[in-house]
């Protein structure tokens, strides 16, 4: 969604702040924000606002769900509201522009600035001489991470000062939104803790407020940073949600619910096929190598959500013991997610050595490194689709086949008999090369026919 803005109104007020007293405000800056609607597609071209959302992102105060109307609070044009945006008696037609004061009492990180005192004033008297290390750390982590979340708040405090009214505001369908009201406040959890952002709202009757402050700080549209959220695919994605749960809190201090990550992973989970459309790559050769790599991995799932060979092979199969699985056993509550990569590499000649050598040996080659990764998993679809994916962003990179081809796989034969497929489509000759980890698992099965198995 896309809102254009004119800029006359942050410069007047620029030349206004130069006059008053020197102070040079930040001039408005056009963002690019990934705005997602309900379904729709990703827009980042122009300048772009998020819309207000109920409950949400509005100050409660207001009463009207977010929806604008003409109002007597309105700021004219080009004008700071007394206060920031936080209450006060609006700029009128005739009036001179607001300027902050320049003393103490107005200094906006004089919260921080006693924090800050609070926390010299500890270390140096005689409680902190009489802790061991390991306590003063405990101590500066819970006050530091305040320290810098009021730092924070100070800041948005301060742009809410200086916010500019803006000459002119434009929604999508190119309605003005002329109307603007001070005091719209909403939350946002970072990773120091919550803060509050108050900010400027243009207003337009039957149409939901618009927010250029949002824009600036490229605010999105649910109450979590974008600093958060990059936490919580990180953690997400290496185990339990539980386990992400503990290990953001232990970096942060912020406690997140189990569902508020789910849907965070869920969230970002959405914009992978966004984001490699949208990724730069390395140049390559026609010496390149093009690799396809394939492989799948059991997910525990409810017995509803089972495959049908799967919840019949649960129901029917019984376990020698109760207490654990004995060889070849399964507990049948998996199911396959298949994951496929695709990326360029150029070749290099090893011998066995160099393949089999140690980690720390200095000796050996270094192996081909992976460039331009492209990567699809999926729990919904089977490895037909995920490898047919595969083929086509393999097609994308090498559409003539000029290119020497490589299938990287553990040795499912199922896998491979859709890389044949797939590569016989599409008249490529392709190499396909089973890990070797994989191949002396497999080996095992060979030497069980000569030797007894050791318990």
């Amino acid at each position: 969604m896309r809102y254009e803005v004119t800029r006359q109104g942050a410069d007047e007020g620029a030349r206004d702040a130069e006059r008053d007293g020197g102070q040079q405000l930040s001039p408005l800056r056009e963002a690019e924000l990934s705005l997602r609607g309900r379904g729709g597609a990703t827009c980042t071209d122009g300048p772009q606002l998020f819309e207000g959302e109920p409950n949400q992102v509005l100050d409660p105060s207001t009463g009207d769900g977010g929806t604008g109307s003409p109002s007597d609070a309105a700021l004219s044009r080009g004008t700071r509201p007394p206060g920031g945006a936080r209450g006060g008696r609006p700029h009128r037609a005739g009036e001179q522009p607001f300027t902050p004061l320049k003393s103490e009492e107005s200094d906006p990180f004089s919260a921080s600035e006693a924090l800050y005192l609070g926390v010299v004033g500890f270390l140096s008297g005689e409680e902190a001489k009489g802790l061991t290390h390991s306590e003063l750390e405990a101590r500066l982590d819970v006050e530091g991470r305040e320290l810098l979340r009021q730092l924070f708040q100070d800041h948005l405090d301060l742009r809410s000062i200086c916010e500019v009214r803006a000459e002119e505001v434009r929604d999508v369908t190119n309605r003005y939104h002329r109307s603007v009201e001070q005091g719209h406040r909403r939350s946002l959890e970072t990773i120091f803790g919550s803060v509050g952002v108050t900010r400027l709202a243009y207003r337009a009757k039957g149409s939901k407020n618009l927010y250029l402050g949002d824009a600036g700080l490229n605010l999105p549209e649910e109450i979590h940073s974008h600093g958060l959220r990059e936490l919580a695919a990180i953690e997400g994605s290496r185990g339990s949600y539980e386990e992400a749960q503990a290990a953001i809190k232990r970096s942060t201090g912020v406690c997140l619910g189990k569902r508020q990550l789910e849907e965070l992973a869920a969230r970002a989970a959405t914009d992978v096929e966004e984001f490699y459309s949208r990724a730069t790559r390395d140049l390559t050769t026609d010496s390149d190598t093009l690799v396809i790599s394939c492989d799948g991995k059991g997910i525990v799932m409810r017995p509803g959500e089972l495959r049908g060979a799967t919840k019949r092979a649960a129901k029917t199969t019984s376990h020698k013991l109760k207490t654990r699985l004995t060889s070849g056993e399964k507990k049948d509550r998996k199911r396959m997610a298949e994951l496929s990569v695709v990326y360029d590499c150029s070749p290099v000649p090893r011998s066995p050595a160099d393949v089999m050598a140690r980690s720390g040996d200095c000796s050996k080659t270094a192996g081909p490194v992976a460039k331009a990764k492209w990567l699809t998993a999926s729990v919904a679809e089977d490895a037909r689709k995920v490898i047919e994916a595969a083929f086509l962003e393999a097609e994308r990179r090498d559409p003539g086949h000029l290119r020497p081809w490589v299938a990287l796989v553990d040795g499912n034969n199922h896998q491979i008999n859709r890389i044949k497929t797939e590569a016989n489509k599409r008249g490529v000759d392709i190499t396909i090369v089973i890990d070797w980890i994989h191949v002396v698992e497999y080996l095992w099965g060979a030497a069980r026919c000569f030797f007894k198995e050791f318990l």
